[in-house]
Parts: structure tokens; C-alpha cells; sequence
């Protein structure tokens, strides 16, 4: 089978490239992105708590060093998350969905096409070896 799809946002993220250089307040909110069983259901208020600063100036500081607000990044991590569930077993979506960290099915599976291009189906039939 082919590997995995990787959207480009993900590029970027190997700690051993781009993001070595981060302050590591920043760095402590990663953590905590990826960290997240998903039904803690993280808000950027807790991000910046993690980092030690006000919700608008931990926004601004994330947005400056990546590129993008932490919210869309908490939106990546748990899409990434999502695929690798998909892959590991055959839960229901709306157990995948919720151990990600994502209300609704449905949002997920709007957001997860935009990202990968495929549906969450067509992406667990694909990649599975």
C-alpha cells in the first residue's frame, strides 16, 4: 500500500528542523497539544497558561514563531491524531472523533477532507497495510 498522506501544514513539524529554535514557552504548548487524550478538550487559555502568558500575547508569540494561531494547530494536531486512529483499528468514527478531541463527526470529516483530500473512509481504506 502507499503511505500515508501527510497535508504540507505537517511538514514542518520535526523537531529536529524548523521548530528546534522555539521559545520554549511556545514549546510547553506543543507539548500540551500533543499530549491531549482529547477530552480534556483544550482551549488557547489553557495553552497560554501552559506558557506562562496572557492569552493575547501567547497568540501573538505562537503566531509569530509558526506561522499560524494555536488554534489552527490544535486543529492539526488532532486531525493528525485522527488519521492515526483510523489506521489503528476499526472504531466507530464518532469514537475516533471524540478521542481526538472533536465534538462533532461531522466537523471533523469537513475538516479532515480539506486537509488530506480524502474522506475519513476513503483514508482508512487506503492506507491500511
Amino acid at each position: 500500500m502507499r503511505s500515508p498522506a501527510v497535508p504540507p501544514a505537517f511538514a514542518q513539524m520535526d523537531c529536529r528542523g524548523p521548530l528546534a529554535g522555539l521559545d520554549e514557552r511556545v514549546r510547553r504548548a506543543l507539548d500540551l497539544m500533543e499530549s491531549d487524550n482529547g477530552r480534556g478538550r483544550i482551549t488557547e487559555a489553557d495553552l497560554a497558561a501552559a506558557a506562562c502568558l496572557s492569552v493575547s500575547h501567547f497568540a501573538h508569540s505562537f503566531r509569530r514563531q509558526l506561522g499560524m494561531a494555536p488554534v489552527q494547530m490544535l486543529r492539526l494536531t488532532r486531525t493528525r491524531k485522527t488519521a492515526a486512529l483510523l489506521l489503528a483499528d476499526d472504531s466507530p468514527l464518532k469514537e475516533i472523533a471524540d478521542a481526538a478531541g472533536f465534538r462533532s463527526v461531522a466537523h471533523l470529516s469537513r475538516l479532515f477532507k480539506r486537509l488530506y483530500g480524502v474522506s475519513l473512509r476513503e483514508y482508512r481504506r487506503n492506507n491500511r497495510r
